[in-house]
């Protein structure tokens, strides 16, 4: 739970912090994307370092977001998944890509190419029409 200066309880302040995190969105996607290997995520993303990559990790089991799988037959594999917390994830980014879109400026897009995006989006988030738009 997080509270604001004034003492009130804002729970939208605490997906925003979830998310404030630098590398958390990209990884998260990742994982949509069907990653799971610490390098998958390093090699998509250039600049992330692995002390950062490792404690992003650590950040997201720590808050239920992944989990991580240990192979004990293969000498230091190991596997990163969605939980059922960070699976429910898809809608608010997907909400963030609706947003990104039609309020910020992507005048570069013409219909057709956000048309696909959207598309791609709900289908790497695993969006049902049910569940938005």
């Amino acid at each position: 739970m997080y509270v604001k200066d004034r003492g009130e309880i804002c729970p939208i302040y605490g997906t925003f912090n979830l998310f404030n995190r630098k590398w958390v969105i990209a990884i998260t996607m990742d994982v949509f994307n069907g990653c799971t290997h610490f390098y998958d995520f390093k090699n998509n993303n250039p600049g992330l370092s692995n002390h950062i990559l490792s404690k992003t990790l650590q950040f997201m089991e720590l808050n239920g977001i992944i989990y991580k799988k240990v192979y004990e037959d293969r000498r230091e594999s190991s596997e990163y998944y969605l939980t059922e917390k960070g699976k429910k994830l898809n809608t608010i980014m997907y909400d963030m890509l609706l947003y990104s879109l039609d309020e910020l400026n992507f005048s570069s897009l013409n219909d057709e190419k956000k048309k696909e995006l959207k598309n791609n989006y709900k289908k790497s988030l695993n969006i049902k029409e049910d569940e938005c738009c």
